[in-house]
């Protein structure tokens, strides 16, 4: 193998690991800031764990009470669009009526 076709191998592969190369560096970068983030922090390990406990604890109760929210405010929009199909229907049915007495009138007075 020449040494040019060898070099056109590297290049290619270079290119191809791209990608791989910048999830390497995210990876390290992580890893770095996990570390830092041991080092650094105020708290001990187990108050650090029952710190994010309590803080998970609270999201999900958050979320819980959104979705509480969001699951009333469908129950009274579908209500409220139950109640105006009801009245609509009401009123197309008394229409209906109505049509068919003063049908009924004008073939009784014909």
């Amino acid at each position: 193998m020449k040494l040019q076709d060898l070099q056109n191998v590297l290049d290619g592969n270079r290119r191809k690991s791209n990608t791989g190369s910048q999830i390497g560096i995210l990876a390290i970068g992580a890893a770095i800031g996990a570390a830092a983030g041991m080092l650094l922090a105020p708290h001990s390990g187990r108050v650090t764990r029952l710190k994010l406990k309590q803080q998970a604890k609270k999201g999900a109760n958050k979320t819980t009470d959104k979705l509480g929210d969001a699951k009333d405010a469908i129950k009274d929009k579908a209500a409220d669009k139950v109640d105006t199909a009801k009245e609509a229907t009401k009123n197309a049915i008394d229409e209906g009526k109505r049509a068919a007495k003063e049908s009924s009138d004008k073939q009784g007075r014909s």
